[in-house]
């Protein structure tokens, strides 16, 4: 967890709870992983998960002893994520099949990258600061007609494998939430 604590200093408004894998799918559509805290704990619903690689998913459910992650490799997982040391921010999902790769989707075409950049969350989310790794862009492509590209991530975390996680969450969330509940009409 070294490299991914000086990744996480930016992130001082952050608490953690550490966590154990104790059930994993990675050869379904919609995988979810199972930790062995709960709100005993301090766990609530939407916290982020990161294991020493990076980003692996949200809290989905917690009861008072366990939680069940929405994992990266999951169809209906998003993760607003960016191209390191730039500001084109994109929508992180997997589409199935290889579990060591998922697609960064509405890349910008006006705006420059290359194959090999690191993919960071965007830090758009409650759930994750910015600059949390994710992948590594390792193809591009536009579509026929399409506006955006679509880019091909390599995943640091290896989700076949998961074991020691953190769960993630914003020190002052209840008043984001409290506040932007308020605007709200």
């Amino acid at each position: 967890y070294q490299i991914q604590e000086q990744a996480l200093k930016p992130a001082l408004d952050f608490d953690f709870i550490h966590a154990r894998v104790i059930k994993n799918s990675v050869s379904m559509l919609s995988n979810y992983f199972t930790l062995d805290v709960g709100s005993l704990d301090g766990v609530e619903k939407g916290m982020g998960v990161v294991a020493p690689e990076g980003v692996v998913g949200n809290v989905k459910a917690c009861s008072p002893h366990y939680s069940v992650v929405l994992s990266v490799l999951n169809v209906h997982s998003h993760i607003s994520c960016k191209i390191k040391d730039s500001d084109v921010v994109a929508s992180l999902s997997w589409p199935g099949g290889d579990t060591h790769t998922a697609l960064l989707q509405e890349l910008p075409g006006h705006l420059m990258w290359q194959d090999g950049d690191t993919i960071v969350t965007s830090g758009f989310s409650s759930a994750f600061p910015q600059g949390i790794a994710v992948g590594k862009l390792i193809e591009s492509y536009k579509a026929p007609g399409d506006i955006f590209y679509t880019a091909k991530v390599a995943l640091f975390p290896r989700f076949e494998s998961l074991d020691n996680v953190r769960l993630m969450r914003r020190k002052l969330q209840d008043e984001q939430n409290m506040l932007e509940e308020e605007a709200m009409p």
